[in-house]
C-alpha cells in the first residue's frame, strides 16, 4: 500500500467509503441517525485532513458499524416478509405529510444523556469524533417467506427475545406508573417514568415506527375479524392502564400534540404546585392566580355547572372561578366603544391623547427629504408582532435625528403632510416629544464606515455649525451685490448636509455597470466621476467653477474683528517626562476669524469630495472581487489554457502586463486590512505606578478556498400586508417598504459556492504604519504558502504557537510563546493542585462530619461544660484562702488542676503539693479513723459532680442559635450562665 499510495485516488476512495457507510446505516432498522450524519459530514468537511486520512476514518467507521451487527436471534421466526417498500409505508401512514417534518429529539426534550438505540451500550466513533449513536441492532432482516395470503405483510408473530424482554419490562413499568397515579403518588410516578425514558436511549426512526404501527393494526383487525369487533377491541385497548400511560407519554414527547392541551396541563400543574395552600395566600401569589384565571375563562362560562367543571379541572375554589368570570366580563366591556348620551366611551387600550400621524409617516419616506443610503446592501427590519415585521431600506437624515422634526415643522415643502395630520387630530399638531417617538426606524445618521481621515472628520464635525454661521453672516452683514453667487439657491443650501454638498458642487453621478455584481437586482451603482471630485471638470456647475465663485464672496471673506469657535486639527506643544518639548497633531477647539474658518473649511471640502468618491469605489470593488473569487475556476484550467505549468502560470500572472493578470483562480486570496482599535498591553506582574504600553490592533480579513458547501436556506412562505406607503413614489422599486407576515418556518440545505474566512490580528506600536501593514500582509501570504510566519515576533493560532523563520528548516516556536506556555502550565498545575486539595478536604469533612445542627449542639455543650469546670476551679482557688483542712473537705479534686495549685506562693502551696503528690493523703487518714464521715464525703463529691453536669447541660440547652449574635441574646445568655453558676455554688456549699 505504501508503494502504490501515490497511484491511489484517495478522493474517490473516500467518496466510495462514504456511500458504503450511508448504505449500511440506511439498511439498519433505525435508519441513518442524525448524529451519524453529523459525524460523516464532519469527516468530509475538515480542511486539515487529507483524502487519505478521510478514507481511513470512514473505513474504521465501517468496521465499527459492521461489528455492531448482532447475530440472528434463535427465537426470531418471521411469519412473512413485507410486501411494500418504506416509501409506500410512509405514504400509507403519512396522509397529511406529518412524517415529512424532522422528528422531535427526545434526548433534548427530556434532557437525558445520549445512549444507543434500544438501550444498547454506547460506542466510540472512529478518530475521537464523539460518542456514536449506533447501538445494538433491534432485529435482523428476515428472508422472504412463502406465505402471502394476507393483504399486507407487516404482521410478525416472532420477534427477537431481547426485544421481547425489554418490551415486557417496559409494560410492567407503565403499569406501575399507572398504579402510582391511581394511588395519588404523582411524584413517584413521574420519577419512575422519567428514569425509564432516560435509560432507554434514542428512539427509532419515524418510518420504522410507522411500519410497526401498521403491523399492530393488521394484527388487531386479523384478530377481531370485523370492523365492529375491531372497534370494540380498540376501545378496550384504550382503557388498559399501560396504554393510557403511552398516550400521555406520546403527548408529552411529540411536538404535534395539541398546544391547547399542553398549555392547560401546564396551568393545572402550576396551580397545584404553587398556589395550593391551606392558609392565607401571599398577595403576589393571589394576584398571579387571579390573572391566570381571568386569562383562561370568558363570560360564556357564567353557568354554575360550567363553573364547577372549570374549578374541578384547575383545582381551585368555585368562588375564585366565579370572580374571574365577572372580572373578565368587565374588562371586555371596557374595550367596546359605545355612546351614552353626549358621552363616548373609548376602549381603555386606546389613550385619549393618542395622535394619528399618517402625514408624518409618509414625510419620513419621501425621497425629496431623505434619500436611501447607498452604502447599505441589506434592508433594516423591525418586528411588530409574532412572525410579522416591517422591511425598510435605510435613509439618511441630514445631520441629526432632531433635524427630521425641524424640517417637518418649518419646511414649506412639508405643508401637505402637516395638513394631513391636522385633519386627523382636530386641527392640532403634536409636540416635539411625541414626534420624536414616531420617528421611523429606517432613518439613520450619516455614518461612512467611521473614516478617520483628518480633513474628512473636520468637515463632518463642523458642518452643522458652519451652516448656521453662514446663514447668520448673510442675514445680518451681507455686503455682496446681486451678481454674487451667494444670491443663488445652491450657495447657502450646499452646507446643509453632506448630501446637499455633493448635489450642489458636483455634476450628476453616472452609472458604473462594470462595478455591478452578478446577481444583484436593481439599478447599477451610481458614482461621481473622478474628474468632478478632483476639480478637473470644466462644467460651470461643477466643483472648480463653484469653488471659484465661493471664494469670490465678500461676505464670507470679509475682514472682521469677531472670532468664531470651531474644531480643527492643529499642532499642540507637549512636554515629555524628561522635560523636552514636542508637537502633536490633535483635534482641538480654536477661535479664528470668519475668513480663516471659511478658507479652512473650503480646503476640507475639496479633500472630502475626492476621498468620498474613492471610498465608495473601493467598497463596490471589494464586493465585486468577492463575487469573482466565488466564481473563480481552478488554477490548472487556466494554466492549461495558457499552455504552461501551474508554477509558470503563477509567475506569469504576477506581471501587470499579462492580459490575464486580473483573472482570479481558486489559488488566490483576498486580504482586507485596517488598524481597528487601540489596546493596552497589560503585564502579568507590574510595579507600583507602572503604566502599560499602548498599541494598535491591525485586523486582516482573508477570504480564500472557493468551493461548493452546504448552506441552510430559509424557505419560509411569507405574505405581504399593506404598509400605508403604497402611494409614495420610490426611485428604486426594489427598495419599497414592506410589511411581511411569515408562515410556518421551513429550511432547506442547498449547495452553494462559498468562501472561507480567516481573521488575523497584528499588534503594532502605532496606527496607520504602511510599512507594518505591508509586512503583515507578506507574513499572511507566507503562512498560507509555507505554513509559518517570517517577520513576526510571536504568533499563535487558537492558543497553539505558529512557527516563525525564514524557511521551513529554520522555522521554530518563538521564545515568548515558549515562556508563555510554561507560565500557563504552571498556573494550571497550581490550580489543579489547589482544586484537588479542596476536594479532598471537602470529602474528608463530609465523610466524617455529622449533621450541622448536631455538630453545633455538641460543640455548645462541650463549651458550656468547659466553662462550668473552669468556673468551679476559679471558686476553688478562691476558697484556698481558708484553712487547709476545710479546703480538703469542700473541694472536689477533679475541679482543681494540680498545676494551678503548684503555682501558689502562699502557705497552702506545700500542703496542696503534698496532697497532689505521692505523700500520705488526708482521705486515707479520714477513712481509717472515721468511716462514716468518709462515706458522706464521697457521696457529696458525687452529688456536686452531678449538679455541675446538670448546670452545663442546662446552659447548652438554653444557648441561642450561634448565627443570631444579637446584643439581647448575649445579655440573656450571660444572665442564664450567672444563674446556673449561682445554683452550682449553692449546691457546692450545701455539699
Amino acid at each position: 500500500e505504501e508503494e502504490h499510495a501515490g497511484e491511489i485516488d484517495w478522493q474517490s476512495t473516500a467518496e466510495e467509503k462514504e456511500r458504503m457507510l450511508r448504505a449500511m446505516l440506511e439498511a439498519r432498522d433505525v435508519g441513518c441517525a442524525e448524529k451519524d450524519e453529523k459525524i460523516i459530514s464532519f469527516v468530509m468537511t475538515r480542511r486539515h485532513l487529507g483524502w487519505r486520512e478521510k478514507a481511513a476514518l470512514l473505513t474504521s467507521f465501517l468496521v465499527l458499524v459492521a461489528e455492531q451487527q448482532e447475530p440472528r436471534d434463535a427465537d426470531f421466526v418471521p411469519e412473512r416478509d413485507s410486501q411494500l417498500s418504506d416509501a409506500a409505508i410512509d405514504a400509507a401512514m403519512d396522509v397529511d405529510g406529518e412524517l415529512s417534518a424532522t422528528p422531535p429529539d427526545i434526548l433534548a426534550q427530556l434532557a437525558r444523556s445520549p445512549g444507543s438505540s434500544g438501550g444498547g451500550p454506547s460506542q466510540r466513533s472512529p478518530g475521537g469524533l464523539g460518542v456514536s449513536p449506533l447501538g445494538a441492532a433491534d432485529s435482523v432482516a428476515s428472508p422472504p417467506a412463502a406465505a402471502a395470503s394476507a393483504t399486507h405483510g407487516y404482521g410478525m408473530r416472532g420477534r427477537p427475545a431481547v426485544k421481547a424482554q425489554a418490551g415486557a419490562a417496559a409494560q410492567q413499568v407503565a403499569r406501575d406508573v399507572a398504579r402510582s397515579l391511581v394511588g395519588g403518588q404523582r411524584e413517584e410516578a413521574t420519577a419512575l417514568l422519567e428514569a425509564r425514558v432516560r435509560g432507554e436511549g434514542a428512539t427509532i426512526s419515524r418510518s420504522y415506527a410507522a411500519k410497526q404501527a401498521k403491523a399492530v393494526a393488521n394484527e388487531m383487525f386479523a384478530t377481531a375479524g370485523g370492523l365492529t369487533n375491531a372497534a370494540e377491541v380498540f376501545g378496550k385497548v384504550l382503557k388498559l392502564p399501560e396504554i393510557r400511560i403511552l398516550v400521555d407519554l406520546s403527548n408529552w414527547l411529540d411536538e404535534s400534540t395539541s398546544l391547547d392541551e399542553r398549555l392547560v396541563a401546564n396551568v393545572v400543574s402550576l396551580i397545584a404546585a404553587r398556589f395550593q395552600t391551606r392558609g392565607t395566600r401571599h398577595a403576589s401569589d393571589q394576584n398571579a392566580l387571579e390573572a391566570i384565571l381571568v386569562a383562561l375563562v370568558d363570560e360564556k362560562l357564567a353557568q354554575d355547572r360550567l363553573i364547577t367543571a372549570v374549578a374541578e379541572l384547575l383545582g381551585v375554589q368555585w368562588h375564585a372561578v366565579k370572580r374571574a368570570i365577572e372580572r373578565r366580563a368587565k374588562i371586555m366591556s371596557e374595550e367596546i366603544e359605545q355612546k351614552d348620551g353626549i358621552w363616548t366611551q373609548h376602549p381603555r387600550s386606546t389613550r385619549c391623547d393618542k395622535y394619528e400621524l399618517p402625514g408624518f409617516y409618509e414625510f419620513q419616506h419621501d425621497e425629496t427629504f431623505f434619500r436611501f443610503v447607498s452604502s447599505r446592501s441589506t434592508p433594516l427590519r423591525e418586528h411588530i408582532g409574532l412572525r410579522e415585521y416591517k422591511i425598510h431600506w435605510a435613509r439618511e437624515v441630514p445631520n441629526e435625528k432632531r433635524d427630521v422634526i425641524d424640517i417637518y415643522l418649518h419646511d414649506p415643502r412639508a405643508e401637505k403632510y402637516r395638513k394631513m395630520d391636522r385633519e386627523k387630530n382636530g386641527g392640532h399638531l403634536p409636540q416635539r416629544t411625541i414626534l420624536s417617538n414616531h420617528i421611523c426606524f429606517c432613518l439613520v445618521l450619516p455614518t461612512y464606515d467611521q473614516c478617520a481621515d483628518p480633513l474628512y472628520t473636520q468637515l463632518r464635525a463642523n458642518l452643522p455649525a458652519w451652516h448656521a454661521l453662514r446663514s447668520s453672516w448673510h442675514k445680518e452683514a451681507n455686503v455682496c451685490d446681486e451678481s454674487c453667487a451667494c444670491k443663488k439657491d445652491w450657495f447657502l443650501r450646499s452646507t446643509k448636509s453632506e448630501g446637499d454638498l455633493h448635489e450642489c458642487l458636483l455634476c450628476e453621478p453616472k452609472d458604473e455597470p462594470e462595478l455591478r455584481v452578478e446577481g444583484d437586482s436593481g439599478a447599477p451603482p451610481r458614482l461621481y466621476a473622478p474628474c468632478c471630485t478632483r476639480g478637473e471638470c470644466a462644467q460651470p456647475g461643477c466643483l472648480a467653477a463653484r469653488l471659484t465663485l465661493w471664494r469670490a464672496c465678500k461676505t464670507e471673506h470679509a475682514e472682521s474683528g469677531a472670532l468664531v469657535r470651531y474644531r480643527k486639527y492643529a499642532k499642540m506643544p507637549r512636554t515629555r517626562g524628561d522635560g523636552t518639548e514636542y508637537f502633536e497633531v490633535e483635534f482641538v477647539y480654536v477661535e479664528e476669524s470668519p475668513k480663516a474658518m471659511t478658507q479652512t473649511m473650503l480646503s476640507a471640502v475639496e479633500t472630502y469630495l475626492e476621498h468620498r468618491r474613492a471610498h465608495l469605489y473601493a467598497v463596490k470593488q471589494r464586493e465585486l472581487c468577492i463575487e469573482k473569487l466565488k466564481r473563480a475556476g481552478p488554477l490548472a484550467q487556466l494554466a492549461a489554457s495558457l499552455g504552461k505549468t501551474e508554477a509558470e502560470a503563477i509567475d506569469a500572472l504576477r506581471s501587470c502586463e499579462h492580459p490575464k493578470h486580473l483573472e482570479l483562480t481558486d489559488h488566490d486570496i483576498i486580504i482586507f486590512t485596517d488598524f481597528a482599535a487601540r489596546v493596552k498591553y497589560e503585564n502579568a506582574s507590574s510595579s507600583t505606578c507602572d503604566h502599560p504600553n499602548i498599541g494598535t490592533i491591525c485586523i486582516a480579513v482573508v477570504l480564500h478556498s472557493p468551493a461548493d458547501r452546504h448552506v441552510t436556506k430559509d424557505m419560509t412562505e411569507s405574505e405581504r400586508q399593506p404598509t400605508g406607503l403604497e402611494d409614495s413614489a420610490v426611485s428604486d422599486p426594489s427598495k419599497a417598504a414592506q410589511t411581511v407576515t411569515l408562515g410556518k418556518r421551513k429550511q432547506m440545505v442547498v449547495v452553494e459556492k462559498t468562501l472561507q474566512c480567516d481573521v488575523f490580528a497584528g499588534y503594532s506600536e502605532e496606527s496607520g504604519n504602511a510599512r507594518y501593514d505591508q509586512t503583515f500582509q507578506r507574513d499572511i501570504v507566507a503562512f498560507y504558502k509555507l505554513g509559518h510566519f517570517v517577520h513576526a515576533t510571536a504568533a499563535t493560532s487558537r492558543g497553539v504557537p505558529v512557527p516563525i523563520g525564514k524557511d521551513a528548516a529554520s522555522a521554530k516556536q518563538s521564545d515568548y510563546d515558549t515562556e508563555r506556555l510554561k507560565r500557563e502550565e504552571a498556573k494550571s498545575a497550581a490550580k489543579k493542585k489547589e482544586a484537588e486539595a479542596k476536594a479532598a478536604a471537602a470529602s474528608s469533612a463530609s465523610g466524617s462530619a455529622e449533621p450541622k445542627e448536631l455538630r453545633g449542639r455538641q460543640r455548645h455543650q462541650e463549651l458550656a461544660l468547659h466553662r462550668g469546670r473552669h468556673d468551679a476551679a476559679r471558686h476553688a482557688r478562691v476558697r484556698l484562702l481558708v484553712p487547709l483542712a476545710a479546703t480538703r473537705l469542700l473541694l472536689p479534686r477533679h475541679a482543681v488542676p494540680a498545676r494551678r495549685l503548684h503555682g501558689r506562693a502562699d502557705g497552702a502551696h506545700g500542703a496542696s503539693a503534698g496532697a497532689a503528690g505521692g505523700g500520705p493523703r488526708a482521705g486515707d487518714e479520714l477513712l481509717r479513723r472515721h468511716p462514716a464521715r468518709h462515706a458522706a464525703r464521697v457521696q457529696g463529691r458525687a452529688r456536686r459532680r452531678d449538679l455541675g453536669r446538670r448546670a452545663a447541660v442546662a446552659i447548652a440547652r438554653r444557648r441561642p442559635d450561634p448565627d443570631r449574635q444579637g446584643e439581647v441574646h448575649r445579655g440573656r445568655r450571660r444572665g442564664r450562665v450567672r444563674r446556673a453558676h449561682h445554683r452550682h455554688e449553692l449546691g457546692v456549699r450545701r455539699g
